[in-house]
C-alpha cells in the first residue's frame, strides 16, 4: 500500500490554499538488503585472525547471485577483490511473488563470512557489491575496520579523550576497550545524572571508572549535562553553558549534584565546569571568586578537588588573585583552531601561567580536507603541543563523522590510528630537540623509556641514511611497522610528507648530535689562507668516553688538524679549534661537512654527524638568471648585490663549456645592485650545463665563485 498524505501545519480548520495532489510516477522493484558486520561494534582488532566480515543478503534474489568484496586501504586504493556466493535459505516469513518472466522467486536470506586478507595493521574499508541484471550494482555497503599492533603506553602521558555525549554511541563496555586501544591516559565525561534512573547509571560508571583505573587512565568529571546524539531533536540538546549553571547559588545547583559526588569524589580528583569548548566563563566579573566558591562547594566531600574550566586562546590567560589560581587547569580552545605554527606561539607565550594549560585538538573537517592532509595536520599539531609543554592534549569529540577519529555510529575513522600512534610513541616522552640529517629532513627527538623517538618528513620523498641506535623500528601513521635497512654507513630511514616514527634510536647519540655546534658556520671568501674556526661538543653517555672525530670536508678543502683524539668524564665539554683553508675554484654558498665519530663508550659507537658552511659573509651576494631569447642565444643576467657601506670594485667572469669565457668589470659600485647580461650564441646547446661566475675584487684578497646549471 503506497499512501500520499497531505495535511496544513496550523491547527486552524481555515486554509488559504486548496488544490489536490497525486502520483505521476510509480516503479514497483525488487531490491535486496546487505549486512555488513566486522564482528566488533568499533571495528578495531589486535589480531589477524579476528578479522572476519559477516555479510547478509536477503530479498528476492537468484540463486546464483555473487558478492564482490573489495578491501581497501586508507587512501582507498583497492588491495584486493573476491566474489563470494550466499549460502542461501529460505526465510521464515517467505512468500512467492510473481516475477519479470512470469516465474516464481522466493524470498530468501543468505551468508557469508570473508576473511579480508589484511596485509598487516593499518587502517582498512571492506566494501560488498550486491550485482542485479547486466552486472550493474543494486545494493552497495562499506565498514572499516583497524588492525593494530599492541604497544606498551607510557605510565603518564599528556594525551586524552573527550566523549561529551557519555555513552552514545557506544555503551561502557565497548567504550572501555575503546580508549583503552587508542593510548590515551585521560578521559573527559560528561558526570551529571538526574531523576530516577540516575543510581543505576552511576553504579555503571564506578564499573567503567575502576576498569579504566586499572589501565593507567584517569577520568575528568565534567560536570554538564550530556551533549544529545547527533540528529536529536533540540529539546534533548537543551544543555545550559557552565557559566548560567554555577552563576546561581551553590544551594540551587548542589542538590542536583549531591549523590553524584557522594559516591564518585573519593574515586575522581579532576573536574571540569561545562564542556571542552564551553568558554561561558570568559568575561565572568568575579571570575577567581565564583570558581573559589563551586571549589569549596565540592571540596565538602573531603577530598582536595582539582578544577577546571574551559577558555579561549585568543582570549587572556585569568590572573590569579594570590599563589596559585583556584582553577587547576584551563581547556583551551579556538574556532578556527589553532595551527601548529600558532599552538607553539600561544603555548610559548602563556608558559608563565599559574595553571595548567590544556588544549584542544579539533582535527580538520572531513569534507573539506583529504585523509593525509588532516592526518598530518592533526599530528603535527600534536608534535607541537608536545614540543611546547602543554600538560593536557585532549580530542574534543573523537566520535564525530566530521571532526573526530571515529564514526558517529561508533565504527573507527581514518584518524583513529595516526592519533594512537603518535600518542603511544610520544605520550609522557620529554622533548630533546632535533637532529642535522644528510638531506635536512625536518624532524625533533624525544627521550622516553626504552629509546629516543624520532618523528621526520619531508616534502620530497627521499632516503636518510646514518646510524641511530641497533633495534630500530619504524612506524607510519596507520601502524604499520618496519625494521629499516642497514648499511655500513648507518641504517636507511624512507621520508615522505607524511611524519613516519623511527622507535629505538640511542639516546646518547642523539643527544651528543645535538650537543654538537661549530662557532662559526660562515667563513669569508678568501682563498689560500687559513679560516679559525672550533667545534664543541659534550660528553652525553653515562661513562667516561674515548675516541677520535674527523672532519670530512668537500673535495679540495684542507682542515687542520682533520682528526682529534678525546677522552671525556660523564657531561664534560671539548672546544677543540681547527683551520679551514679553501681551494681557488670552491663555490660561494652553502657546503657540507661530515664529522665522523669513532667512540668507547658501554660498547663501541660510529657515527657521523652533519653540519653546513657557508662561504660568503652574506655582504656580496651573486644573482643569476638564464633563459633563451628569441634569436635562440642563451641570456645570463648577473646581478652583483652589494650590502656594505662602501664602494666595491670587481672583475667578473664567466666560463662555459667549450666556450670563451665572457668578462665585465663593476667599479665603484656603491650599496645596492649592478646588472649585467652575458649572451652565448646557440645557447641551446648549453641548457642543462653547468656555467661559472668568478667575480675577483680589485685590491682587495676576496674571490667569489658562483656554479649554476643553464636552464631555459
Amino acid at each position: 500500500m503506497i499512501g500520499l498524505h497531505l495535511e496544513p501545519q496550523s491547527l486552524s480548520k481555515r486554509q488559504d490554499l486548496h488544490g489536490s495532489a497525486s502520483f505521476s510516477d510509480i516503479w514497483l522493484g525488487r531490491l535486496p538488503r546487505l549486512i555488513l558486520g566486522t564482528g566488533s561494534r568499533t571495528g578495531v582488532a589486535t589480531r589477524r585472525e579476528q578479522v572476519e566480515i559477516d555479510c547478509v543478503v536477503s530479498g528476492y534474489l537468484e540463486r546464483q547471485t555473487r558478492v564482490s568484496f573489495q578491501l581497501e586501504d586508507v587512501f582507498s586504493r583497492t588491495l584486493t577483490e573476491d566474489k563470494q556466493q550466499p549460502r542461501f535459505a529460505a526465510a521464515a516469513s517467505a512468500m512467492e511473488i510473481p516475477a519479470d518472466r512470469g516465474e516464481r522467486t522466493p524470498l530468501v536470506v543468505g551468508h557469508i563470512r570473508w576473511k579480508p586478507p589484511l596485509p598487516g595493521p593499518g587502517f582498512y574499508r571492506v566494501r560488498a557489491v550486491l550485482p542485479g541484471p547486466a552486472g550493474k550494482p543494486v545494493c552497495q555497503r562499506a565498514v572499516t575496520l583497524a588492525l593494530i599492533e599492541p604497544l606498551a603506553a607510557a605510565e603518564s602521558s599528556e594525551f586524552g579523550w573527550s566523549l561529551p555525549r557519555g555513552d552514545r554511541p557506544l555503551p561502557l563496555a565497548e567504550l572501555g576497550s575503546l580508549v583503552y586501544q587508542a593510548g590515551v591516559r585521560w578521559l573527559k565525561y560528561p558526570l551529571w545524572y538526574e531523576g530516577p534512573q540516575s543510581e543505576g547509571k552511576i553504579d555503571q560508571f564506578q564499573t567503567f571508572n575502576d576498569r579504566l583505573n586499572t589501565h593507567g587512565i584517569e577520568v575528568v568529571g565534567m560536570l554538564a549535562r550530556p551533549l544529545a546524539e547527533k540528529g536529536a531533536s533540540p529539546d534533548d540538546a537543551n544543555v545550559l553553558s557552565a557559566a548560567d549553571e554555577f552563576a546561581a547559588d551553590p544551594e540551587k545547583w548542589y542538590p542536583a549534584i549531591e549523590p553524584l559526588m557522594n559516591r564518585l569524589a573519593a574515586q575522581i580528583r579532576w573536574w571540569q565546569l561545562g564542556h571542552d569548548c564551553d568558554t561561558s566563563f570568559v568575561g565572568h566579573p568575579n571570575l577567581a571568586a565564583k570558581i573559589e566558591q563551586v571549589r569549596g562547594t565540592l571540596n565538602r566531600f573531603g577530598q582536595d578537588v582539582s578544577l577546571g574550566l574551559g577558555w579561549g586562546w585568543v582570549n587572556c590567560i585569568p590572573p590569579a588573585p594570590g599563589r596559585m589560581a583556584p582553577w587547576r587547569f584551563l581547556s583551551l580552545s579556538a574556532d578556527p583552531p589553532l595551527t601548529q605554527e600558532e599552538l607553539g606561539v600561544y603555548l610559548d607565550a602563556t608558559a608563565g601561567a599559574k595553571t595548567d594549560r590544556w588544549t584542544v585538538l579539533e582535527p580538520l573537517p572531513r569534507a573539506k580536507y583529504p585523509v593525509e592532509v588532516r592526518a598530518a595536520d592533526l599530528v603535527r599539531r600534536m608534535i607541537a603541543a608536545k614540543i611546547h609543554k602543554a600538560q593536557g592534549i585532549f580530542v574534543p569529540d573523537p566520535l564525530d563523522d566530521e571532526h573526530g577519529l571515529m564514526n558517529s555510529d561508533g565504527t573507527v575513522g581514518e584518524l583513529f590510528t595516526a592519533w594512537r600512534t603518535t600518542a603511544l610513541l610520544l605520550g609522557g616522552s620529554v622533548y630533546l630537540g632535533h637532529n642535522t640529517l644528510p638531506h635536512g629532513s625536518p624532524n625533533q627527538v624525544f627521550a622516553r623509556t626504552g629509546g629516543a623517538v624520532m618523528v621526520l618528513w619531508n616534502d620530497r620523498p627521499t632516503d636518510e641514511t646514518l646510524y641511530l641506535g641497533e633495534n630500530l623500528r619504524q612506524f607510519d601513521l596507520w601502524g604499520r611497522s618496519l625494521t629499516p635497512e642497514n648499511r655500513p654507513e648507518g641504517q636507511v630511514v624512507h621520508v615522505d610528507r607524511l611524519p613516519t616514527f623511527v622507535v629505538g634510536l640511542a639516546e646518547p647519540v642523539a643527544r651528543w648530535r645535538m650537543d654538537f655546534a661549530l662557532d662559526h658556520e660562515q667563513i669569508p671568501s678568501i682563498f689560500g689562507q687559513g679560516h679559525e674556526n672550533s667545534f664543541r661538543l659534550k660528553n652525553s653517555f653515562r661513562q667516561e668516553v674515548s675516541g677520535r672525530a674527523t672532519l670530512v670536508a668537500p673535495e679540495g678543502w684542507r682542515v687542520v688538524p682533520k682528526q682529534t683524539a678525546f677522552r671525556l668524564s660523564p657531561a664534560e665539554d671539548l672546544r677543540q679549534p681547527f683551520q679551514v683553508i679553501l681551494p681557488s675554484d670552491a663555490a660561494i654558498g652553502e657546503h657540507e661537512v661530515r664529522i665522523d665519530f669513532d667512540i668507547q663508550a658501554d660498547r663501541p659507537y660510529r657515527f657521523s654527524e652533519y653540519r653546513h658552511l657557508v662561504i660568503g659573509l652574506g655582504d656580496i651576494v651573486i644573482q643569476v638568471h638564464t633563459q633563451l631569447n628569441a634569436r635562440g642565444d642563451l641570456e645570463v643576467e648577473q646581478r652583483l648585490i652589494n650590502r656594505t657601506a662602501k664602494s666595491v670594485n670587481f672583475r667578473c667572469q664567466l666560463f662555459a663549456p667549450s666556450r670563451q669565457r665572457l668578462k665585465v668589470d663593476i667599479v665603484e659600485l656603491g650599496p645596492g645592485a649592478a646588472t649585467h647580461v652575458y649572451r652565448f650564441i646557440d645557447g641551446k646547446e648549453l641548457l642543462g650545463r653547468t656555467l661559472w661566475i668568478r667575480a675577483e675584487e680589485f685590491g682587495g684578497v676576496r674571490v667569489f665563485n658562483y656554479r649554476f646549471p643553464a636552464e631555459q
